[in-house]
């Protein structure tokens, strides 16, 4: 089990937004827009289509590590534990210092394995919010929000619709303690974006 948690935190560590501004041989993307390593400061940094792959890479992760652990270990337990960690790991990498994204697309690989109907159903409904707001964090609130009641429906199991509840709970801590950072000035506070290929939103919410 030490090997899964050890596995599941250094696949979510993997800087795939840092990787990407390297590549395209742009800024560090963690000295740009809201300094966080994840798809929206990429999207708004990079491009869209940049922010794009990022977040499939980074919900590939989730979805990865739940993929072991039910091959490799075999129980729900065990799965549960390797997507939070995954989770944590993106937020926290080892690679950047122990500064990363918010998790969220991450999140959403692990949750989309773990119970893809509620997911598929909250998730239209999802990126319409996003087409219609570019607002990430309404888009997150119709996301996640109603999950536990889909999860009842649709029959999931209990302990499954409980951590539909918990990994977003998790994921709002993540995002409060990251703003407290930033408030008490205990993370580097980045420099301006450099242009994209796409429109900005003058929003730090939205893309």
């Amino acid at each position: 089990m030490i090997w899964l948690i050890i596995t599941s935190y250094f696949i979510g560590a993997f800087p795939t937004a840092y990787i990407t501004g390297r590549l395209l041989g742009r800024p560090d993307i963690m000295t740009l827009g809201d300094g966080n390593g994840g798809s929206q400061n990429v999207a708004r940094s990079y491009g869209l289509k940049y922010g794009l792959l990022v977040f499939i890479v980074d919900s590939l992760k989730g979805a990865l590590v739940i993929g072991l652990a039910s091959s490799l270990v075999g129980t729900l337990p065990a799965m549960l534990w390797a997507g939070t960690v995954c989770v944590l790991g993106h937020t926290w990498s080892v690679f950047l210092g122990f500064r990363g994204g918010r998790g969220e697309a991450t999140a959403i690989g692990v949750l989309t394995t773990l119970i893809p109907l509620p997911m598929i159903i909250a998730g239209t409904f999802a990126v319409g919010t996003l087409i219609w707001t570019k607002s990430v964090i309404k888009t997150s609130i119709v996301l996640f929000a109603p999950l536990s009641p889909l999860c009842w429906y649709t029959g999931v199991s209990k302990q499954l619709t409980i951590y539909s509840v918990m990994l977003p709970v998790i994921l709002g801590i993540i995002y409060l303690t990251k703003e407290r950072q930033k408030l008490a000035g205990m993370v580097p506070h980045p420099c301006p974006e450099t242009p994209s290929d796409d429109k900005k939103a003058s929003n730090p919410d939205s893309f």
